[in-house]
């Protein structure tokens, strides 16, 4: 009995001994679960950060996700855990600002759009001890839709069209308040009862458009990142040109702003009134049919006498179908004028109509080589098929490539199906598609289908890094930069060769100046004017005229944007990144515009970012940084005084003040002017101007004044 109670003694004694050289070869003082790893008890860095995305392209409804990836390797290549890793972005919204990398050395956050603008968000991933990755993504979806009440309009006045600017997000929700601008250019004029302003409470901009000058203008209205037009023809006012002028349905009026396609029941008389002056030949207009007949008989082609500038003839159809009807001069098919007509049985009690397409991408057609697509519109009524209804099928908005729908109108069968064929251009889309609308005619219902033409690489963007840099002498900065090419879908493309070019347009002048935050001193930027580069032909010589401000040379010159390098190539994720090299004296008073350009189906596709060159922030804020290089530059005739000009404040333009050494600051509005009496053309003034809030803070800045 003592034997068994002294083994079971020891025994445990064993098990305490053993416990206890456990713990003292445990994990440490720190309490580190890692353990050693050979660095002295610090925290392993990596070596190289990428970054990566699970999509190039979210939607701008705020729903819509990619998944930003970035991994850590260290400097053979295999992947580190546990390191902290700090996401930011220019644009959108992400789901955290940092993650720890896990074991497979990935940390991973949720972008995005968080706006209703398209736009390219830069989303930068960095961690300590090595250079931070960048990566663009496009916000997409947002949409401008135009419409007009009349395409057509006399150069008087007389009659005027009303233009329609809708403003929606990818999720087809209006947007309120988003800025419109408007440009019209063309062979004609017309003028514009605005040309900027803001979309109302229901998404709407709305412009009277006047005719001026007789030719073809398009309007182009820019708006939430995007862009759309819409042409206009402005005719000679009292000029009567050949065409189809009007039409008379039955008993009923005569209509002149009918509806092409036009919609017509069965065995219903249709008068059709062609304008026909001045007629080359013998005075009678040729009316053709591809359905119907003429004048109560069977014949679809009828020659009828011009009276009074006028000839006219009655279609009717005891068919449905689809008339295309054709009107010209009797022995010359020019000019000639058309209209469809859409004949069908009585459908008024079709309510609704579903628009289906037997494949939803497509590929373009080029050369001989045609793409096609079955779209078949469905029609009922009260879930019952509606036959003899005319469907007519539009590209509501085409590219501009050829591509196509035939028929335009097509009468639904008995089974309440209407088919036509939709044939591709030689055009890619993007992720959004052509939209294709069925429409039952002489009805608002409809229905509409996206069909994407491609899966080659339709987009381009151009991002750049949160992080900047500086190189070993410490006289450049580097800026992170990427180009980020995707196809139609969305998806990355590898291997693509992505031009670049740099162009410096336009310079800042300006001082910094110091202020107080909080309990700290810091320096800020002030701005006092902003110039577009002087070589406004861009060819890096100092043309006649070029230099404004008169200092023998370009300003600003081309080495002041800095480089970047002339091809990339993308990677597997699509993107290609590279370094903007510049000086740190261009910082802030530098604008860049950066071209990145790329080919797609033998056609060049180019993106530009322009942005004005960042510095780092405890550089600038601690005044290691120089003022603008140039000053503020005003032009005056020679022999007399410049216009008053009032400088940016710098805090409050109601309690700032300024003064100058040799020019006049008016005390009631702070406007600048000098005082050139006795100056010559090519005489050069110089001046200096401090702006002052209550004494502090103060900033001070050169301006130059050029006589001509």
């Amino acid at each position: 009995m003592k034997i068994r109670d002294f083994k079971r003694g020891f025994l445990i004694f064993l098990i305490i001994l053993f416990s206890v050289f456990l713990i003292s070869c445990g994990t440490g003082d720190d309490g580190d679960e890692g353990g050693d790893d050979g660095t002295g008890g610090e925290t392993a860095q990596g070596a190289s950060l990428s970054i990566a995305t699970s999509q190039a392209t979210v939607q701008s409804d705020n729903i819509d996700s990619a998944d930003i990836t970035a991994t850590v390797l260290d400097k053979n290549g295999a992947v580190v855990g546990d390191v902290l890793v700090t996401f930011s972005t220019s644009a959108g919204f992400l789901n955290a600002s940092s993650r720890i990398t896990d074991s497979n050395g990935v940390a991973s956050v949720t972008f995005t759009s968080g706006t209703d603008n398209n736009q390219t968000a830069t989303i930068t991933a960095s961690a300590s001890g090595v250079s931070p990755a960048s990566i663009p993504i496009q916000i997409v979806g947002s949409k401008l839709t135009l419409a007009v009440t009349e395409n057509s309009i006399p150069d008087d006045g007389s009659e005027t069209a009303e233009l329609t600017i809708t403003a929606t997000n990818a999720a087809d929700v209006p947007q309120s308040g988003v800025p419109i601008t408007l440009a019209a250019a063309g062979t004609g004029v017309v003028t514009l009862s605005e040309t900027d302003g803001l979309t109302s409470l229901t998404g709407v901009f709305t412009v009277t458009v006047t005719g001026t000058s007789a030719g073809t203008v398009t309007v182009t209205a820019q708006g939430a990142g995007d862009t759309k037009s819409v042409d206009f023809t402005v005719n000679l006012s009292g000029q009567i040109v050949f065409g189809i002028d009007a039409v008379q349905e039955g008993a009923g009026p005569l209509d002149s702003s009918f509806e092409d396609p036009y919609p017509l029941s069965t065995n219903t008389d249709l008068r059709i009134v062609v304008n026909a002056p001045d007629p080359p030949g013998p005075a009678q207009v040729l009316f053709a049919t591809t359905v119907g007949g003429w004048d109560g008989g069977a014949s679809k082609v009828v020659f009828k006498g011009i009276v009074a500038g006028q000839a006219e003839a009655v279609l009717r159809s005891a068919d449905a179908g689809s008339a295309t009807v054709e009107v010209y001069y009797a022995g010359s098919q020019l000019p000639r004028d058309s209209m469809t007509v859409a004949i069908s049985r009585p459908a008024l009690d079709a309510d609704s109509v579903v628009l289906q397409a037997s494949a939803d991408v497509v590929q373009p057609s080029i050369g001989s080589e045609t793409n096609t697509v079955t779209l078949t519109a469905t029609v009922t009524s009260g879930g019952q098929p509606v036959g003899g209804a005319a469907v007519a099928f539009s590209i509501v908005n085409p590219l501009g490539g050829g591509e196509s729908i035939s028929p335009v109108v097509a009468i639904s069968e008995s089974t309440g199906e209407a088919i036509t064929t939709f044939e591709s251009g030689t055009l890619s889309t993007d992720q959004n598609g052509i939209t294709i609308r069925a429409t039952v005619v002489g009805t608002a219902i409809e229905d509409e289908i996206a069909i994407e033409i491609g899966g080659t690489a339709l987009s381009l963007a151009i991002g750049y890094g949160t992080v900047i840099q500086s190189n070993e002498s410490n006289t450049l900065y580097l800026l992170p930069m990427s180009v980020l090419v995707a196809d139609a879908n969305g998806n990355p493309v590898s291997g693509a060769t992505v031009s670049l070019g740099l162009w410096p347009t336009a310079y800042r002048t300006g001082a910094w100046y110091e202020t107080r935050v909080g309990e700290q001193t810091v320096w800020r930027v002030y701005t006092s004017g902003i110039f577009p580069n002087e070589d406004v032909d861009k060819d890096g010589y100092r043309d006649d005229g070029e230099d404004i401000n008169l200092d023998n040379q370009l300003t600003p010159p081309n080495s002041a944007g800095g480089t970047v390098p002339a091809t990339v190539i993308t990677d597997d994720n699509g993107t290609a990144n590279f370094e903007l090299e510049f000086l740190k004296t261009s910082a802030v008073w530098v604008t860049d515009r950066i071209r990145a350009t790329t080919m797609v189906l033998e056609t060049e596709t180019t993106s530009y970012l322009e942005f004005g060159l960042p510095f780092e922030k405890l550089e600038g804020e601690g005044h290691l940084l120089g003022d603008s290089p140039w000053p503020y530059l005003l032009v005056a005739p020679a022999g007399g005084t410049t216009a008053p000009v009032l400088f940016p404040s710098i805090v409050d333009p109601d309690f700032d003040t300024y003064e100058a050494i040799f020019g006049d600051i008016d005390t009631l509005d702070n406007t600048y002017t000098y005082d050139g009496t006795g100056t010559v053309a090519g005489d050069i003034a110089s001046d200096e101007v401090t702006v002052h809030y209550y004494g502090y803070p103060t900033v001070t800045f050169p301006v130059r004044i050029v006589f001509e």
